[in-house]
């Protein structure tokens, strides 16, 4: 049997999350990202409780997590949404169709995704872009 791999975000007001076997490769920090990664990969709508049972969060905290990917990351995560009631309950369902490499916010170092995907190092990132002249574009910073 595996162990969970434990994130522990840097801020002190961010809870630690489990990181799902199927994205262990990722090397993001952030929840809402890994979430929309996870939800790539598995390629099958995804709702606040499979979140929550998932990534060992409350279903509030996933709720939450849920509703910033289709409202404030639409730019960067493209998803279908479906709205599904269920004993009285309205619950959302994504299914993330792609994640955008482009205009990802709080960017600190490469924010290519889709390298990140596969599974690439940063260094390796790295290495491709300066060494084989693609350099960063305008809205990168470090």
């Amino acid at each position: 049997m595996n162990t969970p791999i434990i994130i522990k975000p840097s801020q002190a007001n961010h809870f630690a999350y489990l990181l799902p076997e199927e994205i262990k490769f990722s090397s993001v920090k952030w929840l809402y990202y890994n979430v929309a990664l996870w939800g790539l990969t598995r390629k099958k709508p995804i709702c606040c409780r499979c979140v929550s049972h998932h990534f060992g969060i409350s279903i509030r905290q996933a709720t939450n997590v849920i509703s910033m990917i289709h409202r404030r990351y639409n730019d960067i995560i493209q998803c279908q949404v479906k709205l599904i009631k269920k004993d009285g309950v309205i619950l959302t369902h994504l299914t993330i169709t792609s994640i955008s490499s482009r205009n990802i916010r709080r960017c600190r170092s490469v924010s290519d995704v889709s390298n990140i995907a596969t599974g690439r190092s940063e260094l390796q990132l790295w290495k491709q872009r300066f060494l084989h002249g693609a350099g960063w574009s305008a809205g990168e910073r470090l």
